[in-house]
């Protein structure tokens, strides 16, 4: 029995260190971005989505939070959908002429349980957004809010409440961000 035992026991280690060597390959396949900025006294929300995303995935995907650390996006502003045409065009006209960029970049910088930190470059200002997320069967949903006085975003938003009566010249400084990102554990 003790030579069984013996005999056994570098194959044991062998297929342990094995196992723990593994690397599991995390493969970012769709990233979708989301926006919601509120208008009138009853915080009436527009939502839209960017149309053009430039992904850059990070070079490490053992994991997913590996994967995720790095990874980041360029978007322009005024490659918009607000999902209705008259929004879109007001957008465009009296809010992205007056940003000092219409390019928003943002990369992960970090990955805890349940939480990330996500670096904005939006309109010559850069700040880390903290955000919420949940992984389900491939897909992840991340939401945080950006306060547009951390952008200097006032006088963009200033001018679109001033200027497009459904406003009611009321226009709220948070602005909820989301992303879906689609993802496989199989290499390619």
């Amino acid at each position: 029995m003790k030579i069984k035992t013996l005999l056994l026991a570098p194959l044991g280690v062998l297929l342990l260190s094995s196992a723990l060597n593994a690397k599991e390959c995390v493969n970012i396949q769709t990233l979708n971005i989301g926006w919601t900025s509120y208008k009138t006294m009853a915080k009436i929300g527009v939502s839209g989505t960017f149309n053009d995303v430039k992904l850059t995935k990070s070079k490490n995907n053992a994991t997913i939070k590996d994967a995720l650390v790095g990874t980041s996006v360029a978007l322009n502003m005024v490659n918009i959908d607000a999902k209705a045409a008259i929004k879109t065009t007001n957008i465009l006209k009296f809010f992205a002429p007056k940003l000092a960029s219409q390019k928003l970049n943002a990369t992960i910088v970090k990955v805890n349980e349940k939480t990330l930190d996500l670096k904005i470059v939006l309109n010559g200002e850069t700040q880390t957004v903290p955000m919420k997320y949940t992984l389900d069967g491939g897909v992840m949903l991340a939401n945080g809010v950006i306060d547009a006085r951390d952008f200097g975003l006032e006088g963009a938003l200033k001018n679109l409440n001033t200027n497009v009566a459904g406003h009611k010249n009321k226009g709220w400084l948070d602005i909820a961000i989301n992303f879906e990102l689609i993802y496989n554990n199989k290499c390619k």
